[in-house]
């Protein structure tokens, strides 16, 4: 393979790896690279999606005396998190 149509297929592929990433960006508010670059301001989102979350199963009530039992244990929240690829 030459250089020239090498080079024409790294571009191409880096285009499709960036359009897919403005896409992910837009859906989900966030992509892997904000993750790396602002892990604070990701984990806090991500955070407060799950506390959402728990508010919502629980109640506001059981949710809040739930988060006050877990800091009160000294527990940390662990949260996860999943990458879903499309195919």
């Amino acid at each position: 393979m030459r250089r020239k149509e090498y080079n024409k297929i790294l571009k191409e592929s880096f285009g499709l790896l960036s359009d897919y990433l403005k896409n992910l960006k837009k859906e989900r508010g966030y992509t892997i690279a904000d993750l790396n670059a602002n892990k604070d301001n990701v984990k806090s989102l991500i955070r407060s999606q799950y506390c959402e979350e728990v508010m919502n199963h629980y109640g506001k009530e059981k949710g809040m005396d739930y988060f006050h039992e877990m800091i009160s244990r000294g527990d940390k929240m662990l949260v996860t998190y999943k990458f879903e690829d499309e195919e």
